[in-house]
């Protein structure tokens, strides 16, 4: 039970419906008892004073006309109001009775609370059993007869309840008549609007089922508005990472496949190339440098592996130190020196100023900086230049590393930063892993910071990576 959205959705609105309903129901037959009762006690009370004005009159006339015309108007209310109407005198006998609806006789005595509250001139009304003078319930209203400025009795109007509550229970009849049309159409309305929107979730929820069963092509297409659509918005760009993700995940697996091998085909060969004796005895030294070579190579691969999950891992926390940026490519550049002597580049540094603090993890930066030289050490021809330069400009700190060599192309720079990619300058490079820029790239994203490049044959190879300006210039 209550296992779908809809049988929710429906079983919860039709019982707030329902609780509504019988809510309303209890208040309107509350008010319409009251409602009657006042409007039935107001009504009689102005009978009251019709009789009693009346009563006055057939004293002063005192003629068959005025008489018959009084007990006209004394049948006419009775019946009217369903009540019972008579008078006493100030013994509290009845001298004037309708005689219907139980009306004492003339010549009865009547002896109560009520009576002695209107000789005392007081006007009443109040819902009892008229001093057990009736079996039941009745609402009585009974004031003082004033005639000549002296009280000659009372007038009194006794209407039984029964006949007031019939009225009340005609009127919540119709009540519950219409509010059982209603609510007939309520749970229509309440179902189909719960179909209307489970439909889409259930939808939806196929969907995401597919999805999670690897079928990332599968997008939702809803025809809704609101939030409904947002969600439908966020599962089809949960599907596209995913099949980003997918995409990477296949690519990276090709990719570490092929690096592993290569070099590990190699390894295997000469190994058994030794063994076997195919490899001469005087050869085999020659061919353990290269077995020692390939594992360097797997070396550095799984290296570099480990730094750039290190990198994607959103759980690792970069420090945030302070440290001049300008030092830290002197260092590094000094590292280069066997390379860069080999093949006679030309490395210039300019700095705009002697110092230049930045805030981040120096460890990352250095990591920057080395991998950035390396690719222009490694794709500058002999006898080329390299310059490296800092500035700062626009509350950033920028690094540039130039290289004269060979182009990227456009082709190439849609995909320079990528795992695993690399141009086709560099395809017979067997020390480069593919990995140097991507690895760039996320340390520099983690902090917050950007990477880009410029190609041209004027200019050469130009990488040129931010930082955050220190607010302090010391360490």
């Amino acid at each position: 039970m209550f296992k779908t959205i809809f049988s929710k959705i429906f079983t919860i609105t039709l019982a707030t419906i329902l609780l509504s309903f019988t809510f309303a129901g209890v208040f309107l037959y509350n008010f319409l008892g009251n409602y009657i009762m006042d409007t039935k006690g107001a009504m009689m009370q102005e009978h009251a004073e019709k009789v009693r004005e009346l009563t006055a009159l057939l004293l002063d006339a005192d003629n068959s006309y005025v008489e018959k015309l009084y007990f006209s108007t004394l049948a006419s209310s009775s019946d009217s109001l369903q009540a019972a109407v008579f008078v006493t005198d100030t013994t509290g006998m009845v001298v004037i009775s309708s005689g219907t609806y139980n009306a004492p006789k003339v010549g009865t005595m009547i002896e109560n609370h009520i009576t002695k509250q209107v000789q005392n001139g007081e006007t009443v009304r109040e819902i009892s059993n008229f001093g057990n003078g009736f079996s039941q319930q009745v609402l009585t209203v009974a004031m003082p007869f004033i005639y000549k400025e002296k009280n000659n009795g009372g007038i009194y109007l006794v209407a039984s309840l029964p006949e007031i509550y019939s009225s009340r229970a005609e009127l919540f009849q119709k009540f519950i008549i219409a509010g059982l049309i209603g609510l007939l159409f309520a749970f229509i309305a309440t179902f189909l609007l719960s179909k209307m929107f489970s439909r889409p979730i259930r939808k939806m929820k196929a969907i995401v089922e597919k999805i999670a069963d690897g079928q990332f092509e599968e997008r939702v297409s809803i025809k809704s508005a609101g939030e409904l659509m947002e969600l439908a918005d966020s599962i089809n760009a949960m599907a596209d990472s995913l099949s980003q993700l997918e995409e990477m995940r296949s690519s990276f697996v090709a990719n570490v496949s092929h690096e592993l091998r290569s070099p590990l085909t190699s390894i295997m060969g000469y190994i058994d190339g030794m063994l076997d004796g195919t490899i001469e005895k005087k050869e085999q030294e020659k061919y353990l440098q290269i077995v020692k070579d390939e594992t360097k190579r797997l070396t550095r691969l799984v290296n570099s592996l480990l730094t750039a999950s290190r990198y994607e891992d959103k759980q690792v926390q970069l420090s945030r130190g302070i440290f001049d940026i300008n030092e830290l490519v002197r260092v590094t550049v000094l590292g280069f020196e066997a390379p860069v002597t080999e093949k006679s580049i030309e490395i210039f540094v300019s700095f705009h100023s002697e110092n230049l603090f930045v805030k981040g993890d120096e460890d990352s930066y250095k990591q920057v900086v080395t991998n950035l030289i390396d690719n222009a050490v490694k794709f500058t021809p002999e006898h080329g230049k390299i310059k490296i330069t800092s500035y700062k400009a626009m509350g950033k700190v920028y690094v540039s590393v130039n290289n004269t060599g060979t182009v990227i192309s456009r082709e190439d720079m849609k995909h320079l930063f990528d795992r695993f990619y690399k141009t086709d300058a560099s395809r017979g490079d067997k020390k480069g892993t593919g990995l140097g820029l991507y690895i760039v790239k996320n340390i520099l994203l983690k902090q917050g910071q950007n990477i880009a490049v410029q190609s041209d044959e004027l200019n050469g190879t130009t990488f040129t990576f931010t930082a955050e300006p220190a607010k302090s210039e010391t360490k």
